[in-house]
């Protein structure tokens, strides 16, 4: 599932690289330079955003070993805040990536360029869904967790592992909306020639 995410992000941080750096300077030569120094915030935040989200495989993977019991709760309570405070950096680099994509569209510059941004920005759009959503999912596990250790009262775990898997399912869900959203930001980009 964190995979998946990791290799969407790589693709989109590629595709936006090769726009930037391979010969379209047609389209970043004055008036197209902001185009360029858009989509070069853009990258930034992206490969933030990739860096981040390659913490919150390792956490998540971590997590997956801890035991559901008392003992575990300790070391999974630390993974689950850990996670959080990642997924809420992750999803900032996100916004500000997609707003460095929108700005795009206000500029002078290609139609297919603007055409793509907005393939780009829908695909970034999935990954702050996908994000979100990972987020409800580590809550849940948090508050599993909490309970497992005794500090929240009044949770019936049975139920709470229940809820667990179907937010395990809708993130995978998620998960495959923004893939297939990076792969037509990707193919637009490709078909179209954009990189030069």
């Amino acid at each position: 599932m964190r995979r998946s995410t990791a290799a969407m992000a790589a693709a989109s941080l590629i595709v936006i690289t090769a726009l930037a750096l391979a010969g379209c300077t047609s389209w970043f030569e004055s008036p197209g330079k902001p185009a360029n120094d858009a989509i070069g915030v853009a990258n930034g935040h992206l490969q933030t955003a990739a860096s981040i989200d390659a913490t919150v495989s390792a956490n998540a993977a971590s997590l997956q070993g801890v035991p559901y019991t008392a003992a575990g709760a300790k070391d999974a309570l630390k993974l689950t805040a850990a996670i959080a405070t990642e997924l809420a950096s992750e999803r900032k680099e996100l916004i500000a990536a997609k707003a460095a994509m929108d700005g795009i569209a206000t500029l002078e510059v290609e139609a297919a360029l603007k055409e793509y941004a907005a393939l780009e920005s829908t695909s970034i759009d999935a990954r702050i869904a996908l994000a979100d959503g990972e987020a409800r999912l580590y809550a849940g596990f948090d508050r599993l967790f909490s309970s497992l250790s005794g500090a929240l009262k009044g949770v019936d775990n049975q139920e709470m592992i229940t809820a667990i898997q179907a937010m395990q399912r809708e993130v995978t869900a998620l998960g495959e909306s923004a893939g297939t959203a990076a792969k037509t930001a990707s193919d637009y980009f490709t078909t179209n020639r954009l990189g030069g």
